[in-house]
């Protein structure tokens, strides 16, 4: 466990980092390639990228598949290698399709496509589709290299070629764009990084579990590849419709309240969306832990406490942002923006507080896969988006974006406490302990740090060095009483076995 939790402390730092020179990357060359480039050539590729997010579904999920099915069976030999052989057909079946249907739609492109890129080149355009796919086939070989290591509970290297990735991709964007001049550079650059990230976690897997990349077609199961089809068409239904929670209400806002409200939208979906990234870095790293205690009792002591310890892990997180949010976030936008875009700052506060209890519950999330219970999240989530998806288009006429996001706000929430009904009756799970030890445990801390941003609030921000000065402020402030809780154990409430 402490070999663990060091590794996936080494690796959240990185992944932290990666999140952040992320950020700073697009908000330095989006600029670039826009003023290079010019909006239509800009705006052809976002559109073109979105196409292929559409088909980036097809892989099944099957990064988080690997992860699960390695932390399983990696202390037997035999079957890890047939479950090996079985996984990489599956991969090359799913590349192959890809593939495929990306030159289908390549020869029709214009057919399909034509009206909606009527004013720029339709040549163009299918070029930089083929390519995207091929760019795609390539990540998710990465994602099953990637979940095999993480499998084998081996996170920091991993994360590091995705940061080296990040900062070569940034240096070729930002260093050739105003000289090159080409639509193409974005497309290669990402290229370059996947390759270098193939080739790295090849090397890496290969000198560490002297894991080969040969399907030896004597291991060949369809009974198998069918079990791990199974196991990944839940998680993709729930994958898919999670994230077209909020997807969804970008079309329809545009639709209904038109081309800026769907601006505005889309801009706290990407805001919030960078939140929940934050906040997953750890517990997404316990999903191997959460299987190999998914082999015992659930109501097993251990199981408990370390489903209350990653709640409290996350909601740190989470509570840091969210707060900080509040406190500065409509400054932020003013200054990222340069004008006030009315209710962009209430909805992406109302998209980010709806994390609290479903990242909070992440690991438990991660015990129901553990258990083979992946069905009832997807039925669950399907559920409640289809009833939040219905009702924002009887109440759509109000003309209120705000709405758009209450509504998936409420659903995800009433979701969340089905879930929690489902933790109990499958895993046995007791969730009145994690609320306990979780929510009203956190509270007198949210309560402190709750007034201290009342107080910080006074501080005037003018330009970006208020807006340093206010943040800087928030976050001493913050890690203070943070250490303060941990070593008073305030109230007595800190530790999980009490």
């Amino acid at each position: 466990m402490n070999n663990l939790s060091t590794s996936i402390k080494h690796a959240a730092i990185i992944s932290y980092l990666t999140t952040v020179i992320n950020i700073i990357s697009a908000l330095i060359v989006t600029p670039m390639i826009i003023t290079s480039l010019g909006m239509d050539m800009y705006g052809l590729y976002t559109i073109v990228g979105g196409f292929i997010l559409i088909i980036s579904y097809m892989d099944l999920g099957i990064g988080n598949v690997t992860v699960r099915y390695i932390a399983k069976l990696k202390g037997d030999k035999n079957k890890l290698e047939v479950f090996k052989s079985n996984l990489l057909l599956l991969a090359l079946i799913i590349s192959t399709l890809i593939l495929s249907m990306s030159i289908l739609i390549y020869f029709n492109f214009s057919f399909i496509f034509g009206e909606q890129i009527k004013d720029i080149d339709v040549t163009l355009a299918s070029k930089l589709f083929v390519l995207m796919a091929i760019n795609f086939c390539l990540t998710i070989y990465i994602n099953v290299f990637s979940g095999i290591s993480y499998g084998f509970n081996h996170f920091f290297f991993p994360r590091l070629f995705k940061l080296l990735g990040v900062i070569i991709k940034f240096i070729i964007i930002a260093s050739l764009i105003l000289e090159l001049q080409s639509i193409y550079l974005l497309v290669f650059s990402s290229t370059i990084v996947n390759i270098f990230m193939l080739i790295s976690l090849a090397v890496y897997l290969n000198k560490n579990f002297h894991f080969s990349f040969d399907i030896k077609f004597k291991y060949l199961q369809i009974k198998y590849i069918k079990s791990i089809i199974n196991f990944s068409f839940w998680l993709f239904i729930y994958s898919v419709v999670f994230g077209l929670i909020w997807e969804l209400g970008k079309p329809i806002s545009g639709i209904m309240l038109g081309v800026e409200s769907a601006a505005i939208y889309g801009l706290a979906v990407m805001v919030s969306g960078y939140v929940s990234m934050f906040s997953t870095t750890v517990s997404s790293m316990y999903l191997p832990l959460a299987i190999k205690l998914g082999k015992i009792d659930s109501d097993d002591e251990r199981v408990n406490r370390v489903n209350i310890y990653v709640g409290r892990v996350s909601l740190f997180v989470l509570l840091y942002l969210l707060f900080g949010f509040v406190l500065v976030g409509e400054e932020f936008f003013d200054i990222w923006l340069g004008q006030k875009y009315e209710n962009l700052y209430e909805v992406t506060f109302l998209m980010i507080a709806s994390f609290i209890l479903p990242l909070s519950q992440h690991f438990s999330s991660h015990l129901l896969e553990a258990k083979g219970y992946v069905k009832f999240k997807a039925i669950s989530i399907t559920f409640y988006a289809l009833i939040g998806f219905c009702y924002l288009i009887l109440i759509a006429e109000t003309n209120n974006i705000v709405i758009f996001a209450i509504i998936p706000m409420l659903m995800l929430q009433l979701n969340q406490i089905t879930m929690m009904v489902i933790y109990k009756l499958h895993l046995d799970l007791d969730v009145i302990l994690f609320a306990k030890k979780t929510y009203l445990w956190l509270l007198p801390f949210i309560i402190t740090i709750a007034m201290a941003v009342f107080l910080l609030d006074v501080i005037s921000v003018n330009g970006i060095e208020g807006l340093i000065l206010k943040g800087t402020s928030y976050t001493a402030i913050y890690a203070l009483l943070l250490f303060i809780y941990y070593k008073v154990r305030f109230l007595g409430w800190y530790s999980i076995n009490e």
